[in-house]
């Protein structure tokens, strides 16, 4: 061991210091000779004998290895030879591969070998054992790769390998010799080795890549400089890919473009590479390094700038070559960079242009100086653009340099001058206009650039765009206008950051406001610009405004008060539609949202406040009645809630977005109003969690919380009226309102014009669901938001008065008492004032003033008028011409549904109140109609209403008939109205303004629905009264309106007691909990206690009444004395509001008194009631009279009895007064009693006649003046004076105006009223009392009551029981009769008639019968039946009276004188004074009739009255007749019939068949039904039959005015050319005996018409204007085909011919007037009507054809033509029966003459 250990140690210094390398080697190859044993060694053995020689060696090798390169890493001196020393080198390492248990330690040991031979020098040994180590580590396998497989790698191998390939790159790099092959293989190995480099950690990775990249980048450079040795192709692959190999992480970038700059310069300092392949090089590594910048824009393009600089200079030095190549394929690379480094594009062409110019000045120099201009242009415009290379170039440059460098420099302006030239140049020249707006672009950029720089450039860019838009230079104006929105937002960005600085010594500073009009001038006209850059189709336009409102952020985000900029969003709203025709699309897609989500500059914040403006910008411009505006509110609103208001700390800010989102749903319709509920349900959750957990909450909250429940009240009422909810949620909202003391705290403010009209929304819906407990909180709260606002007292009421927000729903009174307490809480007594009210609030505006007076003056409120005791009342002096004037003008200025028309309307509703305070019934019903209209048409703007009609079956008197119900299938708030009060968006609150909320208009609407219902039924139009009570009962219970369902109730119920429909009436009223009119009860109980026989109660009831009445307490009735309290009735009180009520109770008390008159001996006096004179008892009903002078039902009850009480009086001497004025007793029978006859008619022709005037003139103060229905030219037509006073008067000008035809009125009185004339006269029983008057204007009026019985048929008549069907041959039918005229008097006093009736129903043609012989038998027989009845009624009824009824005779002038004669001898001999009337009659027609003298006695009455008792003629009723008359044989009466008979027997002798006069019969209604035409003493009598006294001048006044002067001197009467008219024939097409009678006869007339075909209703409307007759053959009346509502809205008509089936029967409606066909054709201005009263066969036709016939062979011009009634005479006997058929037509109107010409104006 020991001499083995020196031996080593020997040979190890040897190793260390010997100086021959041979010694060396020998000593150490001596030393290690058992190793080549190994070689040989056994392979068994081969292990054992590995470790016995690595035991003895291994220390050795390794000292001997670590020796030998520390030896050789020293550079040897160069005596030395390192050969040797080599070969131990790998003699070591080779003993240490073979005994080595780790074979890659021995290969880093051999690489340390490697390291020697680089450091001597020695570069192709490392680089052989270098690859020789690399095939070691793969293994020795056979591969095409160098690196062994990475998959099965580890980091000491990676390493190893890596320290390898180095070895090579180094050996490559640094020897001279190397050829081509080894040059591609490090390339190859540089592939190879990348994949090993994982295994390495960053820094080893990078200090690695280094050394390559360090020795790869010398390898190029190599090749470069020896170029010639290498083709062209690896000089040029090995440097590019070597470049890029440099680019590569983890590498430093600065040594990528440092090896750039090294290749570059040895290519331009090679002598070795040809110029062409030198170029290429320069460009691939320029190219190369602009890929870098591409691919990563954000590098630092400057080193690009300095590598294309340092090419260009060299380029330039180069020559002219250089330059040409050089240049062109900069503007190749910089095309590369255009769109990715737009800076570096622009400075490789400004460098491409720069070695141009060389070119250029090359050919100046060639060309000479004259062409040097043109061709500097060229190089200035030309395809090099060198101007514009230029400006990019200034462009650019300030981002090289640091501000400091260009800040104080004259470079500013330089580039400012420069861009602005280039764009002109460009513009002006229309070239490269967008590349100088790129340039100008990043001239604004700069950070240099000042506000005013930037000011002078958007001015000029303006005036430039401008220009060019005005000559429709689109193209141009917006690259014009696109500058102007970079420069403008530059500019605001810069000025709002130099405010916040404080700069406020720099000229750039402006103050805070100036800023903030510079930003909203800065948004109205950039939406400007980018209207006109959508218009012209740029791209750009949303690039453009995400850059306006990053703008506007960083601005805002400076300086918070900047405005909103609204004018950019609503603009970008305008312009998205456009690029959006689909809805589907446009509804997908939110653009703002999307582009604000786009940029990472826009705040969150701002975000959120500009999608709420996004909000309200969409309101503005797409309103959400538009599918579009809501589909859009709809998407924002869902990503303000998704996406935006999502955290804990914008909870209030998300509830108020849900509010805004239910809006948007409810907007879309009332079928989403459950969602809407659930999202406000949503927002009260999330707003309320914050009011309850905040102790401190503001009041927005509270406010918005209000809000919350305020809408979801007003939505759940929408679909669910009834709900409890309703009203639990107004309450909270109210009380949540009233919490909030001032109107804002240090946090928040309430938007106070949000609440206003929520708040009116509110109240209208409290009112109208009559929920008044709640009024004084909206009223509290409105006079805080008043005071809050600083609005004036005066205005605020003024306008909550110009809405009628001052009472509740069918509130008599204007103002409310909560109204005035909340007012004088903040305004003081001041509001209390009548003065203040009228004189202050209400003086600015005519219509308010007026109405305010106008209202006070209808209502009994007296509040205001007391507050101030020392204040006189108010007196106020408007006229009606006021009233309609003002309405007039608000209506013609703004029409329907304008809020002046609601004014309008009010006016209107307030002067109908006016006009029944002072019983002008009709006048009131035409200004409430009119205030209907208008309202309705408000209506129907604010609600959708769809009303069904159907037909139900009620009993009537017995009789089962159907009407009408209305069904509400839909009825809901117009969804674009219902939104206009919700809290969302900009309110404008103009104070000045009537703000219509739904609920008020619905109020206003039912309210008048109720006025016009009720007035109609005061008239005594019942059905047009229930068609609108049902329609407003119909709303109001849908809508659970309690308040009205009870006021329409109560009116139905009143209706259908009044129809005799009992079940209907008892279904209205059995719910009605509402308490009625305390007098109106008063007084009903006072007739029920009167029929009961309690006469003291029922005084006292009345009373109460009365006290009731004139607002005395009736608690306290004791202290008021009975004489009191009738004085207060007794009283007239001009304007009343009371009046009818008044009236009713007077008519009552003066019956009441009757009914008792006879029992006074016998009972004691109770009170004052008890012994009313009869003159006060006049004067009571007189005055009751005209207080109902336009209420019909009551006013012809007062009249009859007026009529009785002065029959009466005319002949009882115990119940006499005397008679008013200068009229007799007949005067006022006569006068009462057509009053009772007349009073529903006359007023329906004094509307009628109203409306065509007002309609007939274009000046609306002409037609309010001429439409009053004061007018003194129609005064005929009204029944009674506005006054007692006039009464006289009045009724002298009634005679005075009465027609020269003798008019007979007649009535049947039954009922009561004949109980009580029985029981006032004491008469034996009578079936009921026949009233008869005569009235004509030549004599005196002439009135007679008679008794009547009952008219019976003889039980001796055949068949006489219509019942007995099937015994007279007719089958039983399914269809029975229904009596037309329900249960009239007829029913009592003539049974007969109805029986004859029914049973002509059941033998009618349309009836079946088995026999038609047994048919016509029994039709004969009813025509006798009827014959006989007729002959009976007028001997049972009329009896000697009956020749009351004729006519005048027409020869009048020997009549008269004989009369004359005889009044003389009468008076002389006989010492009577007669009554000339009644002996004119008698005279006329006969005396056989009266037997005895008594009948004498009646023509001794002056005073024309004459009341029949048990017999027509009773001795005994002399009335009071002198007992001196009887002295002598023969006493003075007998004396004067035998003077009367002597002068009657005379006129016989001359008369010869005179004709008489036409009489027109004025019927009741009750007894129209009858043939009174067809009684015998009338059967050859000319009659017509008119509805009223009244009528009979209107209709003759409208008929003359149209004619024309020369035809009103032919004949006083109206004229008809039956030639002109037109026909109706069978229109059904099944009445073929009709068609074949008058088809061809009317053909051969020329007559025009239609005959088996139904004409358009327009043709027959136009026919009846147009033609002088209208004939009608057909079924019924016509009005299937001819509406009556259109024919009595004409202004001329032609007369008629109706023969239907009961053409002319009025169908009775209750106590209602009846109404008819044939007064709609009156109201026309029909002269004539000729129609029949029942069913008819077509036996008819003959009575047609002789009447025409009859007319034909009549027409002349002279004035002794034949009249329309006289020719109907003759032509009853035309048929077959003659009364059963030729009773049934009869004659309506005034006498008509017939005429062949009838001239026309």
């Amino acid at each position: 061991m020991a001499s083995e250990s020196d031996t080593e140690i020997h040979i190890l210094s040897l190793i260390e210091s010997s100086s021959d390398a041979v010694v060396v080697l020998s000593s150490v190859s001596e030393y290690l000779r058992p190793f080549p044993a190994l070689l040989i060694c056994r392979e068994e053995d081969r292990a054992q004998t590995v470790r016995s020689i690595a035991k003895q060696f291994l220390p050795f090798l390794t000292k001997s290895v670590s020796l030998l390169q520390k030896r050789l890493s020293v550079t040897n001196p160069s005596h030395e030879s390192p050969k040797d020393l080599f070969r131990v080198y790998d003699f070591c390492l080779e003993c240490c591969e073979l005994i080595a248990v780790d074979p890659h330690a021995v290969q880093l040991q051999r690489l340390g070998m490697i390291h020697c031979y680089q450091n001597c020098g020695w570069f192709n040994e490392a680089y052989n054992d270098a690859f020789r180590v690399l095939e070691q580590l793969r293994g020795g396998s056979e591969s095409v790769q160098f690196l062994p497989n990475p998959e099965f790698g580890d980091a000491k191998l990676a390493r190893l390998l890596v320290e390898v390939v180095v070895s090579i790159f180094r050996s490559v790099a640094m020897s001279r010799d190397m050829d081509k092959p080894q040059y591609l293989r490090i390339l190859w190995l540089l592939r190879e080795i990348y994949p090993w480099l994982r295994f390495l950690d960053i820094i080893e990775q990078e200090k690695f890549l280094t050394l390559l990249m360090t020795d790869m980048g010398e390898c190029a450079l190599s090749i470069i400089r020896d170029a010639k040795r290498f083709d062209e192709g690896l000089v040029h692959s090995f440097c590019i890919s070597t470049l890029e190999k440099y680019y590569l992480p983890p590498l430093p970038k600065c040594h990528f473009y440092k090896f750039s700059r090294q290749v570059l310069s040895s290519l331009f300092v090679s002598k070795e590479i040809e110029t062409s392949q030198a170029v290429k090089i320069v460009m691939s590594v320029l190219r190369t390094v602009a890929c870098v910048f591409k691919v990563e824009p954000e590098e630092n393009w400057l080193e690009l700038v300095d590598l294309v600089s340092y090419c260009a200079h060299k380029s330039r030095l180069a020559g002219y070559i250089w330059c040409a190549r050089v240049s062109k394929q900069l503007s190749k690379i910089a095309a590369v960079l255009s769109e990715d480094i737009p800076q570096a594009n622009v400075i490789l062409r400004l460098y491409s242009a720069g070695l141009s110019v060389n070119l250029y000045d090359v050919k100046f120099r060639e060309k000479g100086k004259e062409t040097a201009v043109n061709w500097g242009l060229q190089a200035l415009l030309g395809d090099k653009d060198m101007f514009l290379q230029f400006c990019y170039g200034l462009r650019v440059l300030p981002r090289w340099m640091p501000d400091k460098e260009c800040s104080g420099t004259d470079f500013d302006k330089i580039l400012l001058n420069a861009a602005m030239t280039a764009f002109i140049i460009s513009t002006r020249a229309q070239r490269k206009v967008e590349i100088t707006a790129r340039l100008i672009e990043d001239v604004i950029a700069t950070p240099w650039i000042s506000t005013l720089e930037l000011k002078f450039l958007y001015a000029s860019f303006h005036d430039i765009g401008v220009a060019f838009h005005s000559i429709k230079h689109l193209k141009e104006a917006s690259m014009a206008f696109k500058l102007c929105i970079k420069t403008v937002w530059t500019c605001v960005r810069l000025l709002c950051q130099i405010f916040v600085n404080e700069s406020k010594s720099s000229e750039d500073c402006l103050p805070g406001e100036a800023i903030i009009d510079f930003v909203s001038e800065a948004c109205s006209k950039s939406a400007f610009y980018l209207d006109v850059l959508q218009q012209h189709g740029a791209q750009e336009v949303e690039k453009l405004v995400v850059f306006i409102l990053e703008s506007w952020s960083a601005a805002e985000d400076l300086l918070r008060t900047l405005p909103d900029p609204m004018p950019i969003i609503k603009q970008l709203i305008q312009i998205q539609p456009r690029g959006h025709e689909s809805l589907d699309l446009a509804g997908s897609c939110t653009p703002l949202y999307l582009l604000l989500s786009s940029s990472q500059k826009i705040l969150e914040r701002v975000t959120r406040k500009i999608l709420e403006q996004e909000l309200l910008a969409y309101e503005e411009i797409l309103p959400l009645h538009s599918e579009l505006g809501r589909v859009k509110q709809t998407k924002t609103t869902d990503i303000l809630l998704k996406d935006v208001f999502i955290t804990k700390d914008l909870l209030v800010e998300r509830g108020r977005i849900l509010i805004w989102k239910a809006r948007t749903i409810r907007a879309s319709g009332t079928e989403h109003l459950k969602e809407c509920i659930h999202y406000l349900s949503e927002a009260i959750s999330i707003s309320g969690n914050i009011f309850n957990e905040s102790t401190n909450h503001g009041n927005l909250c509270c406010h918005q919380l209000a809000v919350a429940y305020c809408l979801r009240a007003l939505c759940v009422h929408e679909t669910e009226p009834d709900s409890k909810q309703v009203f639990q949620d107004l309450n909270t909202s109210l009380n949540l309102w009233l919490r909030i003391q001032t109107p804002c705290d240090s946090n928040d403010t309430i938007p106070l014009e949000n609440m206003i009209p929520l708040l009116c929304n509110v109240i209208d819906l409290l009112s109208i669901k009559g929920w008044i407990e709640l009024h004084h909180h909206v009223y509290e709260l409105l006079s805080r938001l008043f005071k809050w606002k600083n609005v004036k007292l005066e205005v605020c009421l003024a306008m909550l008065w110009d809405c009628r927000r001052l009472s509740h729903a069918l509130c008599p009174s204007p103002i409310n008492d909560a109204v005035i307490m909340g007012l004088s809480g903040y305004f003081g007594e001041k509001s209390e004032s009548t003065d203040f009210w009228i004189r202050s609030c209400l003086q600015f505006s005519k219509a308010k003033s007026i109405g305010f007076q106008l209202s006070l003056q209808c209502s009994p409120y007296e509040a205001l008028h007391t507050v101030n005791k020392l204040e006189e009342p108010h007196k106020s002096d408007i006229t009606i011409d006021d009233i309609n004037n003002t309405a007039s003008v608000l209506v013609s200025s703004n029409p329907a549904p304008s809020p002046s028309s609601f004014v309008a309307a009010s006016l209107y509703y307030d002067l109908c109140e006016r006009q029944l305070s002072c019983g002008n019934l009709y006048e009131a019903l035409s200004y409430a109609k009119e205030a209907h209209r208008i309202r309705n048409l408000i209506f129907e703007d604010k609600f959708s209403c769809v009303v069904e009609k159907h037909f139900e079956k009620h009993n009537r008197a017995g009789k089962v008939i159907e009407l009408p119900t209305y069904i509400i299938s839909k009825f809901e708030v117009s969804s674009s109205r219902a939104i206009d009060v919700w809290p969302c968006g900009k309110f404008i609150w103009d104070t000045s303004r009537c703000s219509l909320s739904p609920w008020n208009v619905l109020q206003c609407y039912l309210e008048s629905i109720l006025q016009v219902g009720v007035i109609n039924e005061l008239i005594g139009e019942g059905v047009e009264a229930e068609c609108f009570l049902s329609r407003g009962k119909a709303i109001a219970c849908m809508q659970s309106l309690q308040p009205f369902v009870v006021a329409f109730s109560l009116a139905l119920g009143d209706l259908y007691k009044r129809m005799q429909s009992l079940d209907l009436a008892a279904k209205e009223l059995q719910n009605v909990h509402q308490r009625r009119l305390a007098c109106t009860v008063l007084d009903s109980l006072g007739k029920c206690l009167t029929k009961s026989g309690k006469v003291h109660q029922a005084h006292e009831a009345i009373l109460c009444s009365i006290a009731v009445l004139f607002n005395s307490n009736v608690s306290s009735l004791s202290s008021i004395s009975p004489s009191q309290l009738l004085d207060f009735i007794g009283k007239e009180i001009k304007g009343d509001e009371f009046g009818v009520d008044q009236a009713r109770i007077l008519y009552n008390l003066c019956k009441l008194s009757l009914q008792t008159y006879h029992s006074r001996a016998s009972r004691s006096i109770c009170c004052d009631l008890s012994h009313i004179p009869p003159q006060k008892l006049v004067s009571w009903l007189t005055l009751a009279f005209v207080l109902s002078r336009e209420v019909p039902i009551l006013n012809q009850k007062i009249s009859r009895l007026l009529a009785a009480l002065y029959l009466l009086s005319s002949s009882s001497a115990e119940f006499s007064f005397s008679c008013d004025g200068e009229l007799s007793a007949s005067h006022w029978v006569t006068y009462y009693h057509q009053a009772s006859l007349g009073a529903h008619i006359n007023y329906q022709f004094l509307s009628n006649f109203s409306r065509r005037y007002k309609s007939g003139r274009n000046s609306n103060k002409e037609a309010s003046r001429l439409s009053c229905m004061a007018s003194a030219e129609y005064d005929f037509l009204r029944l009674a004076p506005e006054s007692t006073n006039d009464i006289v008067q009045f009724a002298k000008n009634f005679f005075n105006s009465l027609s020269e035809s003798t008019v007979i009125c007649i009535s049947v009185l039954g009922g009561t009223l004949s109980k009580l004339l029985q029981e006032i006269m004491q008469s034996p029983p009578v079936c009921a009392w026949l009233l008869l008057s005569r009235l004509s204007s030549k004599s005196q009026p002439v009135a007679i009551l008679l008794p009547i019985d009952s008219v019976l048929e003889d039980g001796s008549d055949d068949d006489s029981n219509p019942s007995n069907t099937e015994v007279n041959g007719i089958k039983e039918i399914d269809k029975r009769w229904v009596c037309p005229w329900g249960s009239t008097v007829v029913d009592t006093v003539a049974p007969a008639f109805q029986l004859i009736m029914e049973e002509n129903f059941i033998t009618g043609s349309e009836v079946p019968v088995e026999d038609a012989n047994l048919r016509r038998k029994k039709i004969k027989q009813l025509n006798v039946r009827l014959a006989k009845f007729l002959r009976k009624l007028e001997d049972f009824w009329l009896g000697p009276w009956r020749h009351l009824l004729l006519g005048e005779l027409s020869n009048s002038k020997l009549h008269e004188s004989t009369q004359k004669k005889l009044v003389t001898e009468l008076r002389s001999k006989c010492k009577m004074e007669v009554n000339e009337t009644l002996l004119k009659v008698f005279l006329g027609n006969g005396t056989n009739g009266f037997e005895g003298e008594a009948w004498i006695s009646q023509l001794c009455l002056k005073n024309g009255c004459y009341i029949g008792r048990s017999d027509h003629i009773d001795e005994e009723d002399g009335c009071a007749i002198p007992t001196s008359a009887s002295h002598g044989p023969q006493s003075r009466y007998g004396l004067a019939l035998q003077l009367i008979r002597e002068a009657e027997i005379k006129l016989k002798q001359q008369e010869n068949n005179e004709k008489r006069e036409p009489i027109i019969l004025v019927l009741d209604h009750e007894i129209q039904m009858l043939p009174w035409e067809n009684i015998p003493i009338l059967r050859r009598q000319e009659v017509y039959r008119m509805p009223s006294v009244g009528s009979i001048s209107a209709v003759l006044k409208k008929c003359c005015s149209q004619e024309d002067t020369a035809a009103r001197f032919i004949s006083p009467f109206p004229l008809i050319d039956p030639q002109d008219a037109y026909y109706l024939l069978n229109p059904s097409g099944d009445l073929r005996s009709a068609k074949i009678e008058f088809e061809s006869w009317f053909k051969e007339h020329k007559m025009k018409g239609r005959a088996g075909s139904l004409p358009a209703t327009e043709e027959l409307i136009n026919a009846l204007g147009k033609h002088d007759l209208f004939l009608y053959i057909g079924h019924g009346t016509g009005e299937q085909y001819i509406p009556m509502c259109r024919v009595k809205n004409l202004d001329k008509c032609a007369a008629a011919v109706l023969m239907g089936c009961s053409s002319g029967l009025p169908y009775i409606r209750g106590r209602y007037v009846p109404n008819s066909v044939p007064m709609s054709f009156l109201l026309a201005g029909s002269p004539v009507v000729v129609a029949n009263l029942w069913g008819v066969t077509d036996d008819i036709n003959q009575f047609g054809k002789a009447m025409l016939e009859g007319w034909f062979r009549e027409r002349s011009d002279d004035d002794t033509s034949e009249r329309v009634g006289s020719s109907m005479v003759y032509s009853r006997d035309a048929c077959i029966l003659q009364f059963l058929t030729g009773a049934a037509p009869v004659c309506y109107g005034v006498p008509t003459a017939i005429t062949k010409t009838k001239k026309k104006t």
